[in-house]
C-alpha cells in the first residue's frame, strides 16, 4: 500500500500544518500510539509544502543519539547541503542563549530565502538536549519557520522538552481509523472489498493503519491476512521500546510471556516489580501503544509479542516461564494453563513439572485435544518417576488415533508397572485390536497370560465395563495367526448363540473376534453341509454391524470382513461408507480411524466390483499410512492384489512391500507382481510361500485369498498339471465347506480352465449356475466368457451367446476386455513343461560355459545323449540355442529351487 493509504482520515490533520504555514501558529504536534501514522503524516506534510513552494527539512530523534549534542541541528543541516566546518561544530557551546541559539539556524534561513521554512522532527522525544533548546527558542523567535513534530508524551521526562510542549498551542492525537477508513484502504489497493473482511480487518489492525498496511501487503485480500505476523510491526514496537526505562521493558518481556498477557499484580510480580512501579510500567506499555489495556492487557498486535520473544535468550525464556509456572500454581490455576509455560521452559521436568504436565494432558485429551494432550504427556514421561507406567497408559490412549504404532508401544512398556492383574487388565482392554497387528510379543504375550489367568468370563458372568472379556477377546484377536487359537475361537462361535445380547462393547468384539475366526478357517468348527458356514455366519455379522456404536479401532470392522467373505460386500460397503466419512471428517485423513475404515472400506468396494473407487481409496491411504500401520497397509495391498487379478491388470509397483509387512503379504504382493509381468516361475515361488503362511496359520478359507486358484493357473502354464488340479480340487472342497457362491464359482471355473475336454465344458457351466444371481458380477462374467470361448469349436450360437453375455457383465463392473480364460491358449513361453534333473544338470553346465564334449566325459555319457537333451531343454524353455539359455540362467535357479 503507498503512503496515501497511510493518510486516509488524515485530512484535517494536513490542513493543520497548512494553516501553520499561513501564519496560524510556529509550532504543530502530534501525538498516538504505535502504529497509528505519525512519520507518514510528516511525509504528507513535506509533500504539501513542496506543492505550496516552502522547503522542507526532516530529521529524527533517535534514542541512541540523545548524547550528541545539535543532533537534530546537525541532520538538518545536512538535508539543507550547508558545508559545515567540524572546528565551527566542536566549539559550537552548549549553553548559548536564546539569541545565539537562533542565529545558529542563520544557515538554515538563508536556504530557505524569503519565504517560510519547514522543519519537521520525527520522535522528538528522543531529541538530544542542545537540539530542544534550539528549537525551543526558534519557535519564540519572530523567524519565519514552522516545526511539526511527532511526539509521545509517554517517553521519560526530558526537562527540556517541557517548555517546548507547553508553547504548542495546535496539538493533535491521531485517531485510529473508522470501518469506513479502513475501507477506503482495502478499496485503494484491491478494488472492492467485502464487508466481513473489512469488518475483520478493523478489529484486528485495531484502525492503526501501520498495522492494516502490513497485513494487507504480506497476504492481499485473504483470511490469511488476519493471522499474519508482519515482522514490520515488531520491528516498529522494539524501536518504540528502545528508549524505555528498565521496568517497562522488564514488564513487556513478563508480558510476550503470555498468548493473553496478565494485568496489575500478577504481571508487577512476574516482572520482579513493586506493585506500583508495575502499574506504571503497564500504563506506559499501554500509553505507546503496545499493549491496549491495564485490566485485561493483550499485545496491540500479535507480532509485537513475537518480536519481544525474539530478543530474550533462551535462559531468559526458561527462567520467565519457569517464574511464571510457579505463579500461576500459587494462585490456583488450572493445570492447564501452567503446562503452557512449562512447555515452553527448555528444562528436564522434575517431579512437580511431571506431574503437573501429566494433569494438563488428561485435561486435553478429554476436551479432545489430543495433540495438546500428547505433547503434555511425552513431556511428563521424562520427569515421571513412580507414575511412569500410568503416564505411559495414558500417553498411548492419547496417541490411539494420531499415532497408533506409538501407542500400542507405549501401552507395551506401561504394563511391567502395573502389580496387580486387574489393574493389567484394564489397561489392555484399552489396546485398540485393529492395531494388534503392530503390537510387539510383549504385548501379546502378557494378553495370553492374563487371558488364562482371568480364566473364562463367561463362566463367572461379566458386567458392563468389566475388563475380563476385554482381554479375553484381544487376546484371541491377536492369536488369529495361532492356528490353535484359530480354531478353538471358531469352536466357541458355536456356543455364542444367536439370542446372545450384544448389548456391551466388549460384547460386541468377542462376537466380531469369534466371526472372523470362523471366517477365516473357513467353518463354524463343525462338518456342515453346503452353504451352513455362510448362513450362520451372516445374520451374526450383521447384527454385531448394527448392535450398537461403532468404534473403528475396536474389533467390530472384524464382522464387516466377515460379510465380504460372506458375498454381502454391498452391505459391509454400506455400513463402512458413512463411518470413512464420519472419521475423516472428525479426526482428519491420517487418523488411524479414518485410515483403518478407508483401507476396510477399500476391500469391500473392491469385492463389490467397484474396482475404480477401491484402488483409488486403498492408494489414498497408502500415502497417508505410516509403513509400520500393518493392518491398515496390508488390507490396502489386499485390495490392490484383488483389483490387479479380478481385472486382469498389473499390479501396481509404486507401492512396493516393505519389510514391515507379514510375510504371507509381503509374498503375495510379489507373486501377483509377477503374475503381471509375466513371469510364471517367480509368480509361482512367491505364491507358494504365500499359502505356505497362510497353512501354518490355518487361514483356508479361499473366500478370503483365493491363492490355490491362483497357483493351479500358474501350474497349468508351466505343464505341470498334477500339482495344478489337486490344489484346485482342495480349493473346491474348502470353498464348499464355507459356502459362498464366489468362492465355489470361482474353483469351478480354474478348475474347468485347467481340465480338457467334456469335464472342464462341465466343469465351466457349474460354475456358471454357482454364479448366477449372486453378487459376484465380475466372476460370472468370467465363467460366462470361460464357457462361451470353450463353446466356439461345437456349439458356436451358445457360444455366442455366453460370450457376450460375460463382456455385457464386464463392462456393467467397468472391466471391459476381460480375456476369455478357457484353458486353451497358448501358455506362457517362461517353461512349457519341467525339466528333469538330467536336463537341469545338462543345461547349469551349458550356464557354466563347458562345450557338449566336456560335459559328456564329466557326465560319463555319450555326446549324442548331451545333445538329446539339450534339445529338449531348448524346446521346454522356448529359447533359440545356448545363448537363449545363459539368458534363462536365473529361471533354472528357481526351478531348481522349486523341484527341491
Amino acid at each position: 500500500m503507498t503512503v496515501e493509504g497511510l493518510l486516509i482520515e488524515r485530512e484535517d490533520e494536513i490542513g493543520l500544518i497548512s494553516s501553520a504555514l499561513d501564519g496560524e501558529g510556529r509550532l504543530v504536534l502530534f501525538d498516538g500510539p504505535l502504529g497509528i501514522g505519525r512519520s507518514a503524516l510528516l511525509a504528507a506534510a513535506a509533500e504539501s509544502a513542496r506543492v505550496r513552494g516552502v522547503p522542507a527539512l526532516r530529521a529524527m530523534g533517535a534514542p541512541a543519539e540523545r548524547h550528541i549534542p545539535f543532533g537534530v541541528l546537525w541532520q538538518l543541516l545536512d538535508r539543507a547541503a550547508v558545508t559545515r566546518n567540524a572546528a565551527v561544530r566542536e566549539d559550537l557551546p552548549h549553553d548559548l542563549d536564546d539569541a545565539a541559539l537562533v542565529r545558529v539556524a542563520a544557515p538554515l534561513l538563508a536556504f530557505a530565502g524569503d519565504g517560510p521554512l519547514l522543519l519537521l522532527v520525527d520522535d522528538l522525544h528522543w531529541a538530544d538536549t542542545p537540539s530542544l533548546r534550539w528549537l525551543t527558542a526558534l519557535t519564540a523567535a519572530p523567524v519565519p519557520v514552522v516545526v511539526a513534530a511527532t511526539c509521545r508524551e509517554t517517553e521519560p521526562e526530558v526537562p527540556e522538552l517541557a517548555p517546548l510542549l507547553a508553547r504548542s498551542a495546535r496539538r493533535r492525537t491521531l485517531a485510529p481509523l473508522s470501518v469506513d477508513g479502513v475501507r477506503r484502504a482495502i478499496v485503494g489497493r484491491f478494488g472492492a472489498a467485502d464487508d466481513g473482511f473489512v469488518r475483520a480487518c478493523h478489529q484486528a489492525s485495531r484502525g492503526r493503519p501501520l498495522f492494516l498496511t502490513a497485513m494487507l501487503r504480506e497476504h492481499g485480500q485473504e483470511r490469511d491476512a488476519l493471522e499474519s505476523r508482519p515482522a514490520v510491526i515488531g520491528e516498529r514496537a522494539l524501536f518504540a521500546l528502545g528508549g524505555q526505562p528498565s521496568p517497562v521493558w522488564r514488564a513487556a518481556m513478563a508480558a510476550a510471556l503470555f498468548d493473553d498477557p496478565p494485568g496489575g499484580r500478577f504481571l508487577a510480580e512476574l516482572a520482579g516489580l513493586e506493585q506500583a512501579e508495575g502499574e506504571a510500567a503497564l500504563g506506559t506499555l499501554v500509553a505507546l501503544g503496545v499493549l491496549t489495556g491495564t485490566a485485561e492487557p493483550e499485545f496491540a498486535h500479535p507480532s509485537i509479542g513475537v518480536a519481544v520473544r525474539s530478543v530474550l535468550t533462551a535462559d531468559e525464556l526458561t527462567a520467565g516461564h519457569l517464574r511464571a509456572a510457579r505463579l500461576l500454581a500459587a494462585e490456583g490455576s488450572s493445570p492447564g494453563a501452567i503446562a503452557r509455560h512449562l512447555l515452553a521452559a527448555d528444562v528436564a521436568p522434575d517431579e512437580w513439572v511431571a506431574g503437573v504436565l501429566h494433569a494438563a494432558g488428561l485435561e486435553a485429551f478429554e476436551r479432545g485435544e489430543s495433540e495438546r494432550a500428547i505433547r503434555c504427556l511425552r513431556r511428563a514421561l521424562l520427569g515421571a518417576g513412580a507414575d511412569r507406567a500410568v503416564v505411559l497408559a495414558d500417553l498411548a490412549a492419547a496417541e490411539r488415533s494420531s499415532a497408533p504404532v506409538a501407542a500400542i508401544r507405549h501401552l507395551s512398556q506401561a504394563l511391567p508397572g502395573f502389580g496387580s492383574s486387574r489393574r493389567r487388565a484394564e489397561v489392555l482392554a484399552t489396546a485398540p485390536p485393529m492395531l494388534l497387528g503392530v503390537a510387539p510379543r510383549s504385548l501379546t504375550g502378557a494378553l495370553t497370560e492374563l487371558a488364562a489367568e482371568l480364566g473364562d468370563p463367561a463362566a463367572v458372568g461379566i458386567a458392563e465395563g468389566e475388563p475380563a472379556l476385554a482381554v479375553q477377546t484381544r487376546s484371541r484377536c491377536a492369536g488369529l495367526t495361532d492356528p490353535v487359537c484359530l480354531a478353538d475361537s471358531a469352536d466357541r462361535l458355536r456356543v455364542l448363540g444367536a439370542e446372545t445380547p450384544l448389548d456391551t462393547p466388549a460384547r460386541r468384539d468377542q462376537a466380531a473376534v469369534l466371526l472372523y475366526a470362523a471366517t477365516l478357517r473357513g467353518t463354524t468348527g463343525a462338518r456342515l453341509s453346503t452353504m451352513d458356514t455362510v448362513d450362520t455366519v451372516l445374520p451374526l455379522a450383521a447384527r454385531v454391524l448394527h448392535a450398537g456404536p461403532a468404534d473403528l479401532l475396536s474389533a467390530v470392522p472384524l464382522a464387516a470382513r466377515s460379510l465380504v467373505a460372506a458375498d454381502s460386500a454391498a452391505e459391509a460397503v454400506d455400513w463402512l461408507a458413512p463411518l470413512a466419512a464420519r472419521a475423516r471428517a472428525r479426526s482428519g485423513p491420517g487418523a488411524a480411524e479414518t485410515l483403518v475404515a478407508e483401507a476396510e472400506l477399500s476391500f469391500a468396494l473392491a469385492k463389490a466390483c467397484r474396482y475404480g473407487e477401491a484402488a483409488k481409496l486403498a492408494e489414498g491411504a497408502l500415502t497417508r499410512c505410516d509403513p509400520e500401520l500393518t493392518p491398515v497397509v496390508s488390507r490396502c495391498f489386499e485390495t490392490l492384489v484383488v483389483v490387479a487379478m479380478d481385472t486382469q491388470k498389473a499390479f501396481s509397483e509404486g507401492y512396493p512391500a516393505g519389510e514391515h509387512l507379514p510375510v504371507w503379504t509381503r509374498e503375495l504382493v510379489r507373486g501377483v507382481s509377477a503374475i503381471g509381468s509375466a513371469e510364471a516361475v517367480t509368480a509361482l515361488e512367491h505364491l507358494l510361500e504365500c499359502g505356505r503362511e497362510l497353512d501354518r496359520m490355518g487361514w483356508a478359507n479361499p473366500a478370503v485369498l483365493p491363492w490355490r486358484s491362483w497357483v493351479s493357473v500358474l501350474y497349468h502354464q508351466l505343464g505341470r498339471v498334477d500339482p495344478s488340479h489337486e490344489l484346485i480340487a482342495e480349493e473346491h472342497t474348502r470353498a464348499l465347506e464355507w459356502g459362498a457362491p464366489s468362492a465355489v464359482g470361482r474353483a469351478l471355473r480354474v478348475w474347468g480352465s485347467v481340465t480338457e475336454g467334456a469335464a472342464g465344458l462341465d466343469l465351466f457351466r457349474r460354475a456358471v449356475d454357482v454364479l448366477e444371481g449372486s453378487a459376484a458380477t465380475v466372476e460370472l462374467a468370467k465363467a460366462q466368457l470361460a464357457l462361451g470361448a470353450r463353446l466356439r469349436g461345437t456349439d458356436p450360437a451358445e457360444a455366442a451367446m455366453r460370450l457376450r453375455r460375460g463382456a455385457m457383465l464386464a463392462e456393467s463392473c467397468g472391466v471391459a476386455g476381460l480375456a476369455p480364460q478357457d484353458g486353451h491358449a497358448e501358455p506362457a513361453r517362461t517353461v512349457r513343461a519341467e525339466l528333469t534333473r538330467a536336463e537341469l544338470r545338462i543345461a547349469r553346465l551349458v550356464v557354466a560355459g563347458l562345450a557338449n564334449q566336456r560335459i559328456a566325459d564329466d557326465l560319463g555319457v555319450s555326446l549324442r545323449a548331451v545333445e538329446k537333451h539339450l534339445t529338449k531343454v531348448y524346446r521346454k524353455l522356448g529359447v533359440p540355442g545356448r545363448a537363449g539359455l545363459v539368458e534363462a540362467a536365473e529361471r533354472l535357479e528357481r526351478l531348481e529351487r522349486l523341484e527341491h
